[in-house]
């Protein structure tokens, strides 16, 4: 009798043991159910969370490239109308017949010269103005700007008064005229613009082309590190005597100096010249 009960509750405990192992799986299954299913809401929500950032970030990009294009659409806004007459100096031949240097002066000058050259390269300067006046036109294009050209090729006849002429009639608000210098001494460098006295007797325009000519050579001398060699005055130049609109002539070197000679022969460096100018009408329409 002691025996069979001994027997029923080893049974019995053996059953509870059985019920609490199983009890004891059951609630590990759903514990590991419970984290996989935890851990893929994590996922999600990291999924989410890089959705939104990523989200974000072409917004915040869409919005910089907008303010880009905006900037870069107010800059041509603040252009446009505004019309620029470029003369690339000089021409192939030259014409020596004469004109008078300004309306109605009794001194005359040459019509027109056909400029310099390098002192090394042997490049003309009727060759190096138009080339940096090309790439001026097309960064003042770009910047929202008309331009005209008063030449394009080489072999034109066109005198100072009639390039002056030219540009007025075009429309043109300002009439820049791109040259390059030469001097006795191959020590002599640096850039600098030219444009009429206050007491010129044959245009009052000396307050505008005065300011363009001071703009135009600073940002020029700013781009290039050429030596700034400021603004000089003078009546004696038929271009400028002749024009009805704010004018400057920008000698942009000297091709009488060798280093500055190959620089101006330079496209790179043409090309900081153009940009220098831009500046500097950019500069000079600012409000």
């Amino acid at each position: 009798m002691k025996k069979r009960i001994n027997e029923k509750v080893v049974l019995i405990l053996l059953s509870v043991l059985l019920v609490s192992n199983v009890l004891l799986t059951i609630n590990a299954i759903r514990m590991n159910r419970e984290l996989e299913e935890q851990k893929q809401i994590n996922i999600e929500i990291l999924d989410m969370l890089e959705e939104k950032e990523s989200s974000n970030a072409k917004v915040n990009n869409f919005n910089d490239n907008k303010e880009v294009v905006s900037s870069s659409n107010e800059a041509k806004k603040s252009t446009k109308g505004i019309k620029v007459a470029i003369d690339a100096g000089h021409q192939q031949n030259q014409n020596s017949d004469k004109e008078p240097i300004g309306p109605g002066a009794t001194e005359t000058k040459m019509k027109v010269a056909s400029g310099t050259e390098g002192c090394e390269t042997k490049v003309p300067e009727y060759e190096v103005t138009l080339s940096i006046s090309k790439k001026l036109e097309k960064i003042l294009k770009d910047r929202g700007y008309e331009v005209y050209m008063v030449r394009n090729e080489n072999n034109v006849d066109i005198s100072n008064k009639e390039r002056a002429d030219l540009a007025y009639q075009s429309g043109a608000d300002i009439f820049v005229r791109v040259h390059c210098n030469s001097s006795d001494s191959s020590a002599a460098s640096g850039a600098l613009t030219l444009c009429q006295t206050a007491g010129n007797s044959y245009v009052s325009l000396y307050d505008k082309s005065r300011k363009l000519s001071d703009d135009i050579v600073l940002e020029l001398c700013n781009e290039t590190g050429a030596k700034n060699n400021g603004v000089m005055e003078t009546d004696t130049m038929s271009g400028i005597n002749w024009s009805k609109i704010p004018v400057t002539i920008v000698e942009t070197g000297f091709m009488s100096n060798p280093e500055e000679d190959r620089k101006l022969s330079d496209p790179n460096y043409q090309e900081k010249i153009a940009i220098g100018i831009s500046d500097g009408i950019d500069k000079y329409f600012a409000k």
